[in-house]
């Protein structure tokens, strides 16, 4: 779901570079890049069925943008490769802002 959030936004920034840069700069002097307030505690998700047996369940995580956390639900993946480890994203606190550390596969 959030790749194809993503592919969607990279295509309109190819058709539309002028007005993504116009809009991206009036916003940015208007929603903080970084929340002051912790996120909300995480969802409890059901887990549908894995589709097959290597696959690994991603857990859902909040997501800050447009002034707002916004719920990323969790997700079933194929490791890159065998033995391959996920470290979920996680927020810290740096002073009085929190900074989302994204989840990565080691």
């Amino acid at each position: 779901m959030h790749e194809v959030f993503l592919a969607a936004a990279n295509a309109r920034r190819r058709m539309f570079p002028a007005v993504g840069l116009s809009v991206g700069i009036s916003l940015a002097s208007t929603v903080s890049a970084h929340p002051s307030q912790p996120p909300p505690p995480p969802k409890v998700e059901l887990m549908a069925d894995a589709p097959g047996p290597q696959y690994v369940w991603i857990d859902g995580y909040w997501h800050w943008g447009w002034g707002q956390y916004a719920w990323v639900p969790g997700r079933w993946e194929l490791p890159p490769r065998d033995h391959a480890i996920w470290t979920p994203p996680h927020w810290e606190s740096h002073g009085a802002s929190h900074v989302l550390v994204h989840g990565y596969w080691s």
